[in-house]
């Protein structure tokens, strides 16, 4: 079960340690005009694989900045809604 997890957070550690050192991430909305803080920030809509996917607001989202989700369609199901 840890390596489950810990596979499941690798991406962001491996950004955080890129972070750490270059105090940029070139794939991430907020570059090149925004700023990086020291954490790894939300990648917002840049989901990176290729498949559709979005930010959907939940309620509360006006108060809480924890109430997204993300909604992606995987690709093997892709072909059949398309």
């Amino acid at each position: 079960m840890q390596d489950a997890v810990l596979n499941l957070c690798r991406v962001k550690l491996r950004d955080q340690q890129r972070l750490d050192k270059l105090g940029y991430l070139e794939e991430y909305p907020q570059y090149p005009n925004g700023t990086f803080g020291d954490a790894v920030p939300r990648g917002g809509n840049a989901g990176g694989g290729g498949q559709p996917g979005w930010i959907l607001k939940c309620k509360g989202w006006e108060t809480d900045p924890n109430a997204y989700i993300y909604f992606t369609i995987q690709e093997q199901k892709l072909g059949k809604h398309l």
